[in-house]
């Protein structure tokens, strides 16, 4: 084949699967999400072959294909892959030569959806400034766009990150814009009212406006028949049924989740649902079973880069090992931890501070100061995957 059909073949190959990657798009968000996962999970090396081709000979096309992937990404679990594609794909359009309104208009949307993608695996990974400023660049752009569809869900995003690192002010004003922007659209309902949901558990503490968010949230995705919208709401369901010491509705709720998500091939949540189980069975009392819970949880958080949730999960079994008299390894542990949170800027929620406090406090009646302090110090000096193999260890 000469060099001309080998360029030929492979813009053909780039247009092809960017058709296809689009056109797959909106089965995302409904009841086929499954089927066109799948589907997108078999063509993965072409994929790959086509942005490659596309960042050295089209980064526009490259740029709509990371932007029409970034969902199916997050979902199977290939976050660290997706940054490698996205951010370069982003700064190869940016150093593009101004082109006519048409083509302008094009980049534009293709830009604010990969920025879209950029902010999810930032929360995905515990980073939720960055996650912040992605949203809030994409929404600029929606914003000029008009699209009022993506725009109410890029704002509704929001409102996560902003409750994770503590700004329950700017949550609110997301919530509440997202909600007048929806109008009828059932997925950004269904979402932004399971997050405040949790804001209502976790900070505020008030189940009776938990559950209702919840259900909100369970109605809306039921109305779109899509199975992760339904599976999410069942991890509320279970956090709601777990503070109301319902712990086996509660264990039930994560189970199902835990499986659905498993039928989705969605590694990411079901160990979103494993973990809450975990901390469940801690709660209870039984603590083997949550130990075993988390050694499954903890790898998988390693690999797919949430470095909050790598933090969090040490820390539970921290107090594991505190309960089973390893103070000295519980304080290491939790020195580590509180290392990586530091790294990046991850805050606790009001009753993960509450607990966190607790414990501390009773490592203290177990331990010297002197000896609690040298054993945290060696903790912060840790690097993660040496705290994650403390962790792990017997």
């Amino acid at each position: 084949m000469e060099v001309g059909e080998t360029v030929e073949a492979r813009d053909r190959h780039l247009v092809y699967f960017l058709d296809y990657a689009e056109a797959g798009e909106r089965d995302y968000f409904g009841p086929r999400e499954i089927e066109r996962f799948n589907d997108f999970e078999l063509e993965q090396d072409n994929f790959r072959a086509a942005l490659q081709w596309g960042l050295e000979s089209d980064p526009e096309s490259a740029l709509r294909l990371v932007g029409a992937l970034a969902n199916f990404w997050l979902r199977r679990g290939y976050i660290t892959e997706a940054q490698q594609w996205l951010q370069p794909s982003l700064e190869r359009v940016a150093s593009l030569p101004d082109a006519g309104p048409e083509v302008e208009h094009r980049r534009k949307q293709a830009r604010a959806k990969a920025l879209l993608g950029i902010g999810t695996m930032y929360i995905s990974q515990g980073l939720n400034h960055q996650a912040l400023e992605a949203f809030a660049d994409s929404e600029q752009i929606f914003r000029e766009l008009g699209d009022n569809l993506l725009l109410s869900y890029t704002v509704g995003m929001q409102v996560l990150p902003a409750n994770l690192s503590g700004d329950y002010d700017l949550g609110k004003r997301k919530f509440t814009e997202a909600m007048d922007l929806a109008g009828g659209n059932n997925l950004t309902i269904s979402m932004v009212s399971g997050v405040m949901g949790n804001y209502e558990l976790f900070v505020r503490q008030d189940l009776d406006a938990a559950r209702a968010a919840t259900l909100i949230s369970v109605r809306h995705a039921q109305a779109t028949g899509y199975q992760w919208a339904i599976q999410m709401a069942n991890t509320a369901l279970g956090r709601i049924s777990a503070f109301e010491n319902e712990w086996e509705e509660a264990r039930r709720y994560f189970l199902s989740a835990q499986a659905g998500f498993q039928m989705m091939g969605d590694r990411f949540f079901a160990n979103v649902a494993r973990s809450e189980q975990a901390h469940l069975e801690r709660r209870m009392g039984d603590l083997v079973t949550a130990l075993i819970l988390y050694h499954q949880c903890l790898p998988i958080w390693r690999e797919v880069g949430q470095k909050a949730a790598v933090a969090h999960e040490i820390e539970c079994i921290a107090f594991i090992a505190r309960a089973h008299g390893q103070p000295e390894k519980a304080a290491c542990l939790l020195g580590a931890a509180q290392a990586q949170r530091e790294a990046i800027n991850a805050k606790m929620h009001p009753y993960e501070q509450s607990e966190y406090d607790s414990e501390v406090e009773l490592l203290k009646l177990q331990l010297p100061a002197a000896s609690l302090e040298a054993a945290w110090a060696a903790g912060r000096s840790l690097d993660v995957d040496q705290s994650i193999a403390l962790a792990l260890s017997d």
